[in-house]
């Protein structure tokens, strides 16, 4: 019992990447006897390609040792440095620039939300669950389609999804993050592990595209995201954040698909099965909102799905799995193709929730006017707030908005940095682009020409809060770790200038002021730093036990707002 619960300890014990190596080995004795050898490896070390390399040298290892004989390894012919010298290459980075340059294009079109019309924030703290069906006839029907249609199964299995995805949310595309593999294609393929990237495959659905329409798109987008897919991950989660700050709207890219392939293994069964999965614990630390693993094995086709109930319930998410198998079984027995808005009756998806809050379509996302103007009003500086549709055609700006003075005024970046910070938390929150402060809070607050007709306020100069601690450790710490000289907590890190390779750099100077930070995903998206020092926690001194939670919002005198957008 003492070696097992060691085992389990030596097996189980995260990795401290701050000062380990993501990778560890022990040997377990009988009687003095070395008789099992257990290695583990943090993903960022092992993939199953490594996984099988590492088992061809330890057999050689193991055999030569009982010979007698010397060891004989395959050499290793490339180091990382050569991997380096490769992507600094004049054509290597003319390709870099030509994959992120799609990437900001597809980001600029992108639904900030997918899912923020079916968004639950009650259920945020609900429990990620998992599940699984197993279909033999899917997985020929998927193959009959690609046929049918030219084009790879990986093709028609996003295209399946996105069709689910439309059908659930309404939206009018679909963007999934979607592993796409370099392991054939890069030049030093044996360099590194975990040899793959995320790439954007956003797929337009407007038109109520019929089932063979939505291939074709989605087969032309992920060939353009598969030929484009070797390029600097940190300068793409660089260009997001960029993007989340222009447009005042956090971008939830919370959508990842995972297609594997098991050709010469064999799953075994002769119906569709549906599994209920444990709790995907590991899983609920990503910032995603839905994984999807597609496991094509020799005999049948396996879905796994991860996600949390805030987007999609439990029994919504079985329905989309087996809506899934629907899909492809219909569209193969050469039926009538299916159109996306058939989707959601085909699925049975619970109905979208009737819309109780007034919304408009700002760009290519939906805004919730109600929930904006009472994120406003929730600023400790504003009382009233109201947000409202601007449709004059002389209003430059897709969103604008209305504030009646305070005294003193806080700052207009001030409450944007607020609202921002707020639309990754709240959905369909956005930050208006145009404020006006009126003199006056108006008679009729619901009305919108009610505000207009105020008459506007000379605002005095808002005077500045005294940062709090947390907010001057954070800004020495990205000062630090960038270089920088001029920073305000109202912008975010990347558009302050910091870099995402930076960002360890970022929590070491922060740990050794005494801070521990949210975790880097929050960082390195478009919140503001003030937003992000609200996160720190201070580290407990020796006689304390508790930690201190800082607090970065600046407390302002009450007032009150409005904000109208279009």
């Amino acid at each position: 019992p003492a070696s097992v619960a060691a085992m389990r300890a030596f097996v189980t014990e995260p990795f401290r990447l701050e000062e380990q190596l993501p990778f560890r080995a022990g040997v377990s004795c009988r009687d003095g006897v070395p008789t099992l050898l257990t290695i583990v490896g943090h993903h960022a070390s092992m993939d199953d390609w490594s996984i099988e390399a590492l088992k061809r040298e330890s057999a050689e290892i193991h055999a030569a040792i009982v010979a007698g004989r010397a060891i004989t390894l395959a050499p290793v012919r490339q180091q990382p440095v050569d991997l380096a010298r490769r992507e600094s290459a004049p054509d290597a980075q003319a390709a870099n620039r030509r994959a992120l340059g799609i990437w900001a294009r597809e980001l600029a079109r992108v639904p900030a939300d997918l899912f923020g019309p079916r968004r639950d924030p009650a259920a945020a703290d609900g429990t990620p669950f998992s599940v699984s069906l197993s279909s033999p006839a899917a997985l020929v029907a998927a193959r009959t389609l690609a046929a049918g249609h030219r084009v790879w199964p990986s093709s028609v299995y996003l295209a399946t999804l996105t069709a689910l995805l439309a059908g659930y949310t309404g939206s009018g595309s679909v963007p999934v993050l979607v592993y796409q593999g370099n392991r054939d294609s890069a030049v030093h393929a044996g360099t590194l592990t975990c040899l793959f990237l995320p790439v954007l495959v956003h797929v337009d659905c407007q038109g109520d595209p019929s089932f063979t329409d939505l291939v074709r798109r989605t087969d032309e987008r992920a060939r353009e995201a598969a030929d484009n897919s070797y390029f600097a991950y940190d300068q793409a989660v660089e260009i997001t954040a960029r993007q989340a700050a222009a447009r005042g709207m956090g971008l939830r890219l919370g959508t990842v698909v995972n297609q594997l392939r098991y050709p010469y293994l064999v799953r075994g069964g002769q119906r569709t099965i549906v599994t209920r999965n444990q709790r995907p614990d590991s899983w609920s630390l990503l910032p995603e909102d839905v994984y999807l693993r597609l496991s094509e094995w020799k005999d049948c086709l396996v879905l796994t799905l991860n996600a949390r109930p805030e987007v999609i319930s439990p029994a919504d998410g079985e329905r989309l799995l087996r809506g899934f198998e629907a899909l492809l079984l219909g569209q193969a027995a050469a039926g009538a193709p299916v159109h996306c808005s058939q989707v959601a009756a085909l699925a049975g998806f619970t109905p979208r929730p009737v819309a109780t809050t007034r919304r408009a379509v700002v760009g290519t996302s939906l805004v919730d006017l109600d929930r904006t103007g009472a994120e406003l009003a929730g600023h400790p500086a504003v009382a009233l707030a109201r947000a409202a549709a601007d449709e004059r055609p002389t209003c430059g700006s897709p969103l604008s908005g209305h504030l009646p003075p305070p005294v003193p005024a806080p700052s207009e970046a001030l409450l944007r940095a607020h609202l921002l910070a707020r639309s990754y938390t709240e959905p369909m929150v956005a930050c208006p682009e145009r404020l006006v402060i009126c003199a006056e809070p108006p008679a009729e607050p619901d009305q919108a020409d009610s505000w207009a007709a105020q008459p506007r306020a000379t605002r005095p100069a808002p005077v500045p809060a005294a940062p709090t601690a947390a907010e001057l450790a954070l800004l020495d710490a990205v000062r630090t770790a960038n270089q920088l000289t001029d920073l305000c907590l109202t912008d975010g890190y990347v558009p302050a200038g910091g870099r995402v390779m930076n960002l360890p750099n970022v929590l070491r100077h922060l740990h050794a002021a005494g801070w521990s930070g949210p975790p880097l995903d929050e960082v390195a998206s478009g919140r503001p730093l003030a937003a992000i020092a609200g996160r720190l926690v201070r580290h407990a001194p020796d006689d304390e036990t508790a930690p201190e939670t800082a607090h970065a919002t600046p407390q302002e005198p009450r007032t009150t707002a409005t904000s109208a957008h279009s």
